[in-house]
């Protein structure tokens, strides 16, 4: 499993305020973690590559509240997607992404049509080339424009 989004860029040393939690995982990692968590919502999206979990049940205690309870986006890594060989691309070796991997992300969805973080994600893709950001796998990154 593997943390993306604001999140991740957060420990990188961006400045955000999340309103969600985006994490990459195999699908039985996503299914351990929605029952280890115990949502009380679990909703499909993007075409069955996306599960939007909300609603903790039990939150612990108010020092660590704070961000706790905002939705989760769990991103699918189904075998043979883009998806799964960005979560390779960690290898295990840390919960969240590399800069590069988010980058690569970034510049995925550059093209969106009508897009409402056209601003937004234009800003990230600056600032992370800023802070030495490349493509390390266009292959990849061809793949997810695709997909």
């Amino acid at each position: 499993m593997m943390m993306v989004g604001s999140h991740a860029l957060l420990l990188h040393g961006f400045d955000r305020t999340p309103r969600d939690r985006d994490l990459i995982a195999t699908h039985e990692e996503a299914v351990r973690f929605i029952n280890m968590v115990g949502f009380k919502t679990v909703i499909p999206s993007a075409k069955g590559t996306t599960l939007i979990c909300r609603d903790i049940p039990k939150l612990p205690p108010a020092n660590f509240q704070d961000g706790i309870n905002l939705p989760y986006e769990l991103m699918i890594a189904w075998p043979g997607s883009s998806t799964e060989a960005i979560l390779r691309l960690a290898d295990g070796s840390r919960l969240e992404a590399p800069l590069n991997v988010l980058y690569l992300l970034k510049m995925s969805h550059r093209y969106l049509k009508n897009s409402p973080h056209f601003e937004k994600t234009r800003r990230d893709i600056l600032e992370m080339r800023e802070r030495g950001a490349v493509i390390a796998h266009p292959d990849i990154l061809k793949t997810r424009e695709k997909e």
